[in-house]
């Protein structure tokens, strides 16, 4: 008996561990998009995508509806516009990047988090994998009956999720680190 992938990742242990991830992901986020605005804006301004009178209210309005990400997926009936909402916004991060890949502009930092990470292809991967599972797990849960070793396999779920994105993160930056290494040698 095989278990297809669309079961598994709509199978109500997955989505939980799924929503955890992604609160873990876009909290932190918002949180220093917020904290730092300015260092954002110029994150923002960067990428060239908009139109400098434009910025100010870029920078207040993307960190927002980041915060709103892990709040609306508290709630059942918030969590498919919320799982909506993190798909739209990773998919334009990843389109942002990828324009600027494509220009030649791989120096510039993401804008992701705390540490400056330049631009790269792995994060637009990152990125499309984790539009693919907003998009799968904002599917309706699988109806059965919670078993007694659920809430376990949710909290190892969850951990193995956050463990597998920091783990990616940090070797993207030291990739970014090397490669700055690389260009001043």
């Amino acid at each position: 008996m095989s278990v297809l992938l669309s079961d598994l990742l709509r199978d109500p242990v997955t989505q939980a561990a799924g929503m955890v991830l992604l609160a873990s992901l876009f909290g932190p986020a918002a949180w220093h998009k917020i904290t730092r605005r300015q260092d954002f804006a110029g994150s923002l301004q960067a990428y060239r995508l908009v139109p400098p009178r434009l910025l100010p209210a870029l920078a207040f309005l993307l960190p927002l509806l980041e915060a709103l990400v892990p709040l609306g997926l508290i709630a059942p009936s918030t969590r498919m516009p919320a799982l909506l909402l993190a798909a739209a916004l990773l998919l334009v991060y990843a389109l942002a990047m990828a324009l600027n890949l494509l220009r030649g502009r791989a120096s510039i930092d993401c804008g992701c988090g705390d540490e400056a990470q330049p631009l790269s292809w792995a994060l637009v991967l990152r990125n499309a994998v984790l539009v693919a599972l907003a998009l799968a797990w904002s599917a309706p849960a699988l109806a059965r009956a919670p078993e007694g070793f659920d809430l376990w396999a949710a909290l190892l779920c969850s951990l193995g999720f956050i463990g597998l994105h920091r783990v990616s993160e940090e070797l993207m930056r030291q990739s970014g680190r090397l490669r700055r290494l690389k260009e001043m040698t």
